[in-house]
């Protein structure tokens, strides 16, 4: 495996030790991540973190089903051709 590990204790830590940009100045705050971390999402929400954008490969309808309501959830739109795809279609995946 590759990469920097990664592991609950370590983003506890981090969560203590690093002042995020908004949190208690009333801004909201949004975490950017790389990989899969939904078993992470919990401890994001302890983090105090107001939103997360993740990548494309965590399952974000899982995640919002199971977080919905504590964190605000970024979600990547389904993938289409513009050009081989109608308008009218563009318009449903737009919506």
């Amino acid at each position: 495996m590759s990469g920097i590990p990664f592991d609950e204790k370590e983003l506890r830590v981090t969560s203590v030790t690093t002042p995020f940009p908004g949190g208690s100045r009333g801004k909201p705050c949004d975490l950017h991540s790389c990989g899969n971390l939904l078993k992470q999402v919990p401890n994001i929400i302890k983090a105090g973190w107001d939103s997360w954008t993740p990548q494309v490969m965590n399952d974000t309808w899982k995640i919002y089903d199971l977080y919905g309501d504590k964190l605000l959830i970024s979600v990547v739109p389904e993938q289409f051709d513009p050009e081989s795809v109608s308008e009218e279609e563009q318009r449903k995946y737009a919506r």
